[in-house]
């Protein structure tokens, strides 16, 4: 299957759009399919191992630079629909109408990935309302047009089929997978050698952004509970994000900013270093965020593929499946103190930390890994190509 890719994703910057993009494109290179990607021009062009990448001229995020991205993707867009001919066109939500509209008049199928909710992504950045408002209408109109839409989480799906009125047999989900053959269970002692943290203590860790709806605030905040308890215990953070300066105020507003080890971004690559460095690996997040998505995220696959013992934040009504609730502890949103006894409570229970290690990475080994994904999505592709 010939697979024209488009997206808008910087790839010289570490995080969640760079991965999604690198590992479903390489998997479904790697099922023997023709992919060829449409990528903003970086200073040094991306490489995908088994496609074709061809770069756009991009001049960043300002509106008017937006405009002509927009534009001149849509240009490319026809010139490769004539060119390359490919089976399917799969955009990466861009917020831009032009690649529907070509695709209908070029009578090509286009699937839409989406993975968030563009209304919380604007009101993070403290968009205007009229701007936010605007960009669900585009959102809402896309992909009503789009042939079929992939989401990464059951709650985001619920989300769409109620805020936009989607038909339920036009969105499926595709949950993130994992790259099991870089995260995996490790040498604690060994990672902690590379990672330069200590032997002795007991360290609980974040792995991820630094954004409002991750709550890192509410985590730092309950380390005053689990230090009282265990002088030893050390909390590692690792990204950087709109909310780190509020982090680091925190820290030092509770005199713990001693510690508090605040690592910054790391290569995609070291991460499982830091995770298997771990006692306890932790996923915040406010109630907003799960009340749309669940706990579902990559980072949670990436900390279960490592098998470590996990908390996160959840609530009983939450879309996530219960058999991952089942691999975790959860704890109510936004409580420190709840946080902070659930982590000591943990820390108290080698044992359960162990079987909750074991439960966690069975979870993964049920499929849940990128081929997983890619497999997943190659069936939507394959079936919306026969017209089905």
């Amino acid at each position: 299957m010939k697979l024209l890719y488009l997206a808008l994703v910087e790839m010289d910057v570490h995080g969640g759009p760079k991965t999604h993009l690198l590992e479903i494109c390489q998997n479904l290179a790697a099922l023997g399919n023709d992919i060829l990607i449409l990528l903003p021009a970086q200073k040094v062009k991306p490489r995908v191992a088994g496609c074709r990448v061809v770069t756009i001229p991009f001049f960043g995020f300002s509106k008017c630079s937006l405009i002509i991205f927009y534009l001149t993707i849509s240009l490319y867009l026809i010139y490769y629909l004539v060119r390359f001919r490919p089976d399917s066109i799969y955009e990466r939500d861009m917020n831009n109408l032009l690649p529907v509209i070509i695709c209908r008049i070029f009578r090509k199928p286009i699937i839409i990935e989406v993975n968030g909710s563009i209304r919380d992504d604007m009101e993070q950045i403290k968009a205007s309302r009229l701007t936010i408002d605007i960009a669900c209408l585009v959102q809402r109109y896309e992909l009503k047009c789009a042939d079929r839409i992939i989401v990464t989480g059951v709650g985001l799906k619920n989300m769409f089929l109620k805020e936009y009125g989607l038909p339920s047999d036009k969105v499926f989900v595709v949950d993130n997978g994992v790259n099991t053959e870089l995260f995996h269970p490790m040498d604690k002692n060994k990672c902690r050698v590379r990672t330069g943290l200590s032997p002795e203590r007991l360290y609980l860790g974040f792995i991820g952004t630094f954004n409002p709806h991750h709550d890192i605030t509410t985590l730092i905040s309950a380390l005053p509970v689990v230090i009282q308890s265990n002088p030893n215990v050390y909390l590692v953070l690792v990204g950087k994000g709109l909310t780190l300066d509020d982090a680091k105020r925190r820290a030092n507003e509770l005199g713990i900013d001693n510690r508090v080890i605040f690592r910054g971004s790391v290569p995609y690559d070291e991460m499982p270093y830091y995770i298997n460095s771990f006692n306890i690996s932790i996923l915040t997040a406010n109630r907003i965020k799960i009340n749309r998505e669940g706990i579902s995220s990559f980072k949670l696959m990436e900390y279960m593929a490592c098998g470590q013992a996990i908390i996160v934040n959840d609530i009983p009504d939450s879309p996530t499946p219960q058999a991952l609730r089942d691999r975790v502890i959860s704890v109510p949103p936004g409580d420190p103190e709840l946080l902070g006894e659930a982590i000591v409570s943990l820390l108290k229970d080698r044992d359960l930390r162990e079987k909750l290690g074991e439960r966690a990475l069975n979870f993964i080994e049920e499929g849940y890994t990128w081929k997983d994904a890619a497999e997943k999505t190659q069936r939507l592709l394959l079936h919306k190509k026969a017209g089905t």
